[in-house]
């Protein structure tokens, strides 16, 4: 079975920025969702498109912000890989 994001293109994904404070995001594989530890948003991803409207991002938890910051799963910027 396929992860949301899957179909989501690995090099798009790491062009884009969280739209509040215009720094990276990272990729949790998990959630589905593209996360701004700075701002604590996640953004979905739905159909392999991002969802980057800060009225459709969630805010993050206080343990999964600190379990992202122990083992992120960021998108070299020049590749798109892991």
């Amino acid at each position: 079975m396929m992860t949301k994001a899957q179909n989501t293109n690995s090099a798009l994904l790491s062009l884009l920025v969280c739209p509040v404070s215009l720094t990276g995001l990272i990729y949790d594989k998990g959630q589905g969702e593209l996360v701004s530890l700075r701002t604590r948003l996640a953004f979905p991803i739905q159909d392999g498109v991002p969802i980057m409207m800060t009225e459709a991002a969630r805010l993050m938890s206080d343990d999964e912000v600190t379990r992202l910051r122990a083992a992120p799963v960021q998108l070299d910027n020049d590749t798109g890989k892991k």
